[in-house]
């Protein structure tokens, strides 16, 4: 079996955002039946939009929001589009601030999400959530998110352009260079999709419900649930994009994840019409259906629930092509020998079943391995945990060969460092 180098690094692009010299009041409160004004956030006036409140807010606020489907104001000033590039429905910028879920108009004192779901919805058109520091000298910035269900979020890469354009992270929600934490969140039905080029390969799609980069330590997701996301890479005339973490993508990050639930993701290799493999070796794969932690990742997991999702290699021409792998249904871990970039990943009280790490289809089908779990050059430790059902299957070989297939549970590789990988106490 050959080598599958993957060390994809993916770079961050800063740009100076203005400073908003508006002070806080400490807490600000949102409803749809509210009206946005510069003095808004009061019990009496809450603002409309929670992107008013944000821009209103100072670090150690907090914002409190009504119940309801919360979407995206162009009459709202937001840096995202401004100065970032990019919509998205609340927009955090070099700041950090907390935004709570779950209020009444009749209580603003005690959040119940159960009676006032709180949803923040991207009508499938713009990212939902990005929180960002855009610059070293900048402010630092962060999130604290409870108590909402982020959805139908959507980033889509350029078709043309470096590496930082045609790529795209985090359809739900981007977290650059900031402190995180999300509590009793659902991300659902969001997309991140690589740009589809002329040149080569097409853009890679990470974290289509979740993307996290250059994150410190205290970055924690609890009680989060991720169901429906799909990462996608997009097609180039030689090789389609890579797609990353169809539920969640942490890379270069300090990580907690306590009981996160991924259901049926998928994360999706981008097709090509050409030969599927670049002059690099590199291919259209999909690295970890429902999770994927890259590079210089360190990250612990404790109760980890994963079911149908799917990482699936992109297909390539059918005559005479050689299609992608599909590599970590459920989990995909990688590191790599460059100092201060190795990942390291724990795993505690994990139920792992029916996932699929699935080849593409081309005239040679595309490799399959680890239906729940693979590893490359990744220190991991899986404890207390079962893998059940998973599936590890080659692609469809049209007139070639099929793709091979290992480790219908677990596929653990160790090509160029000392990583170990240790599973105990599992079925």
């Amino acid at each position: 079996m050959r080598v599958l180098a993957r060390a994809v690094l993916f770079s961050l692009t800063l740009a100076a955002v203005p400073a908003l010299a508006q002070p806080g009041t400490g807490t600000l409160r949102v409803a749809l039946t509210g009206t946005n004004s510069g003095t808004c956030g009061s019990v009496a006036t809450p603002c409309q939009t929670i992107q008013q409140a944000v821009q209103l807010a100072v670090t150690g606020d907090q914002i409190l929001v009504a119940g309801g489907i919360h979407v995206y104001n162009a009459a709202v000033a937001n840096p995202c589009t401004s100065s970032l590039g990019a919509q998205a429905v609340v927009c955090v910028v070099n700041k950090d601030v907390t935004i709570r879920g779950g209020f009444s108009t009749a209580d603003w004192v005690t959040a119940n999400p159960g009676a006032n779901p709180t949803f923040f919805d991207g009508q499938t058109a713009r990212r939902v959530v990005h929180v960002t520091q855009t610059a070293s000298n900048q402010p630092p910035a962060g999130l604290t998110l409870t108590d909402v269900t982020v959805q139908n979020g959507r980033t889509v890469g350029a078709n043309s352009g470096p590496d930082a354009a045609t790529f795209a992270f985090g359809g739900g929600l981007l977290s650059d260079v900031t402190r995180l934490l999300v509590q009793r969140v659902t991300f659902t039905n969001n997309t991140a999709l690589g740009g589809s080029t002329s040149a080569v390969y097409g853009g890679s799609g990470a974290g289509g419900g979740v993307a996290i980069r250059a994150a410190p330590a205290g970055t924690t997701l609890e009680d989060v649930t991720f169901t429906e996301n799909i990462a996608q890479g997009g097609t180039g005339p030689t090789r389609g994009g890579f797609a990353v973490g169809g539920g969640l993508f942490v890379y270069d990050s300090e990580f907690l994840g306590v009981r996160l639930t991924f259901t049926n993701n998928q994360a999706i290799g981008g097709d090509t019409p050409g030969s599927g493999t670049d002059g690099s070796g590199f291919q259209g794969d999909a690295l970890g259906g429902g999770v994927a932690f890259q590079i210089g990742s360190n990250a612990t997991v404790r109760g980890l629930t994963a079911s149908g999702n799917v990482a699936q290699g992109g297909d390539a021409n059918s005559s005479s092509g050689t299609a992608a792998g599909g590599f970590g249904g459920a989990v995909y871990a990688e590191g790599t020998t460059t100092t201060g970039f190795a990942s390291n990943v724990t795993i505690f009280d994990a139920q792992m079943n029916q996932n699929l790490a699935l080849g593409g289809t081309a005239r040679n089908g595309g490799l399959a391995a680890g239906g729940a779990v693979m590893t490359f050059d990744a220190t991991l430790l899986v404890d207390r945990s079962v893998a059940t059902a998973n599936v590890a299957l080659g692609g469809d070989g049209q007139g070639g060969a099929a793709g091979p297939a290992g480790g219908g549970g677990y596929y653990l590789t160790r090509f160029f460092t000392t990583d170990t990988a240790t599973v105990r106490h599992g079925v």
